[in-house]
C-alpha cells in the first residue's frame, strides 16, 4: 500500500474510556495560538481526522489528542482534540492521559514524585500535575480555566416527554445543557445507555431549537453536548452520564454541584477528587476552575499510514 504519511500515536485510556495522542507526523502546523493550529489543521487536513477517527484505523466513539508545539512559554506542549464528528475544545480524559504519556514515555522530564505538566489548550494554559510512584504515573491532577453556570432552571419541552428543566453550563469553550435523569423518566445505569443516549439527543435537539444561548466570549451558540445526571444518593454522591470523567461535562456538573450541594461521580463506578475553591465572574455568577484527580490508564504505541486516497468526510 502506498502512502503519503506516516502518523505516530499512543493509545491509552483514563478510568476506562479509550482514546489516543497523535505524536508525530504532522510537523509544524501553523498559527500563533492552539485555536489557530486547529483551524489550519480543519482547513487542510481534515481527511485525517476522519481517516484516523472512523474504520479501520478507529471507531465511532473514538476521540484523538493531537499534540502540537506549545504556544506559551512556560508550556511544554500543545492539544486540540478531534472525534468522528468534528472537534472539541477541550477533554480532561484526554489531557489526563497526555500529560500520563508525556512523563512516562520521557517526552517532559520527570521532578521527583509530582511532576508539573503545562498543556496550551484551545482554552487557554492546563495546568496538572503528573504524580507517579516508581516508574509508573498513578494521578494526574489538572488545573482548569473558569467553569460557570451561563443559564440556570431553563424549561424546554422535550419530544416525548414533555417540559424539562435544564442548566446551560460552559467551562474551558464547552457548552453543556445538564439535566436530572428523573426529569427524563430515567436513572443513570449501564443497562439504560441506549436509552440516555436517545433522550439526551432529544434534549439537545429541544435546547438549540427554544433557547437562545449566548456565552461571554463566544456569542450566540449552540449547545453540543448533553450531561444527566442523578440527586445524591445515601452517601452524597450522585451518578452520571457520559459514563465518566473530569472533562468538561464534569467541570460543569462540578460547578452545578456546588451550587446545589451534590457530587457526580460516573456510570461505571469511577469517582473523581475535585475541589472548586478557587473562583472568578461569570456570566450569570461564580464561575469555578476546579481541580480534578484521575487515575487508571494504559497505553500502547503504533504508527498508521494513511493512503493517498482520503476517507469520506462525515
Amino acid at each position: 500500500m502506498r502512502s503519503n504519511r506516516v502518523i505516530g500515536t499512543i493509545d491509552f485510556h483514563t478510568a476506562g474510556i479509550g482514546m489516543r495522542l497523535l505524536t508525530s507526523g504532522l510537523g509544524r502546523l501553523p498559527g500563533s495560538t492552539i485555536a489557530d493550529k486547529r483551524r489550519w489543521f480543519q482547513e487542510h487536513l481534515d481527511d485525517l481526522r476522519t481517516g484516523l477517527c472512523l474504520e479501520p484505523r478507529g471507531h465511532r466513539g473514538l476521540l484523538i489528542a493531537v499534540m502540537t508545539e506549545p504556544v506559551t512559554p512556560a508550556a511544554h506542549f500543545g492539544l486540540f482534540f478531534i472525534y468522528p464528528g468534528g472537534y472539541y475544545v477541550s477533554c480532561g480524559e484526554g489531557t489526563i492521559g497526555a500529560a500520563t504519556v508525556a512523563v512516562e514515555t520521557g517526552m517532559v522530564s520527570r521532578t521527583g514524585d509530582e511532576t508539573a505538566v503545562l498543556i496550551d489548550t484551545e482554552a487557554g494554559v492546563v495546568e496538572t500535575i503528573a504524580r507517579s510512584a516508581g516508574d509508573r504515573v498513578r494521578e494526574v491532577t489538572l488545573r482548569w480555566t473558569p467553569s460557570f453556570v451561563a443559564l440556570p432552571g431553563q424549561v424546554i419541552e422535550v419530544e416525548g416527554v414533555g417540559e424539562v428543566s435544564v442548566d446551560i453550563a460552559v467551562g474551558a469553550g464547552n457548552v453543556f445543557a445538564i439535566v436530572e435523569a428523573a426529569h427524563l423518566g430515567l436513572s443513570v445505569q449501564r443497562s439504560l445507555a441506549k436509552r440516555i443516549a436517545q433522550r439526551g439527543m432529544a434534549v439537545r435537539h429541544a435546547v438549540n431549537a427554544q433557547l437562545q444561548v449566548e456565552i461571554p466570549d463566544l456569542g450566540k451558540t449552540s449547545v453540543d453536548n448533553v450531561l444527566v445526571h442523578e440527586l445524591p444518593d445515601a452517601g452524597g454522591v450522585s451518578r452520571k452520564c457520559p459514563r465518566l470523567g473530569p472533562g468538561p461535562g464534569r467541570r460543569r456538573s462540578l460547578w452545578v454541584g456546588h451550587v446545589r450541594a451534590h457530587w457526580p461521580s460516573s456510570i461505571i463506578g469511577a469517582s473523581w477528587a475535585s475541589d472548586p475553591r478557587s473562583s472568578a465572574r461569570g456570566c450569570s455568577g461564580s464561575a469555578s476552575p476546579p481541580a480534578s484527580a484521575a487515575r487508571r490508564w494504559s497505553r500502547a504505541g503504533g504508527r498508521r499510514s494513511c493512503p493517498r486516497s482520503p476517507a469520506p468526510r462525515t
